[in-house]
């Protein structure tokens, strides 16, 4: 009888939608360009599929505020990258703090300016190419419908490649391409 008043609680206590904004630092690497560790911003959503359990959503990584990423060679220009993907959430089925792991796939854009070392041209270029985050994290209920997320992810990009971009900065180039964030967020559950 008390597991049964348990899961009841659980399942009562839990929002159907949920939305927010996450800010945190993104490092990553396209190619064989490293970037500098840089600010970050993500829109999320999410629909609740099975009570305390399973929720799946969108978000927009880079987005509300754009996605500055350094190069870490200063004579080149920053460039803007930004995501845009759906996710599985699954979380660990307690009340109070709850733990997650979440897997997706997206579809990132990187927009790379004109870039001019040593009388060389790297011509302007917009590229995209797919990113699977995979994501462990804390779900933390505040007063009211507030939550707050703490999370860090491993985005593994999948077919990116740039070639006169990555030799003007290194001499030759490569598909490897990945990136970590760190993200604290803030959310509304209804």
């Amino acid at each position: 009888m008390g597991a049964l008043v348990h899961l009841s609680a659980l399942l009562l206590a839990t929002s159907l939608l949920e939305g927010g904004l996450q800010v945190g630092v993104a490092d990553r690497q396209l190619g064989n360009t490293l970037f500098r560790p840089a600010m970050n911003a993500q829109l999320y959503g999410d629909v609740t599929v099975m009570p305390n359990l399973l929720a799946v959503g969108a978000y927009w990584n880079g987005m509300p505020t754009g996605d500055r990423s350094p190069p870490d060679r200063r004579s080149a220009s920053d460039l803007s990258i930004t995501a845009l993907g759906v996710r599985a959430k699954l979380f660990w089925p307690r009340a109070g703090i709850r733990p997650y792991a979440s897997v997706g796939v997206g579809r990132v854009t990187a927009e790379f300016p004109e870039t001019r070392i040593d009388g060389r041209v790297a011509v302007a270029s917009i590229l995209h190419f797919a990113e699977i985050p995979m994501t462990l994290g804390l779900h933390i209920p505040l007063e009211g419908p507030f939550v707050m997320t703490c999370e860090g992810t491993y985005r593994l990009g999948l077919g990116f490649r740039n070639e006169a971009y990555d030799s003007l900065l290194h001499g030759g180039s490569s598909a490897r391409a990945y990136t970590w964030t760190l993200h604290f967020g803030l959310g509304i559950a209804l």
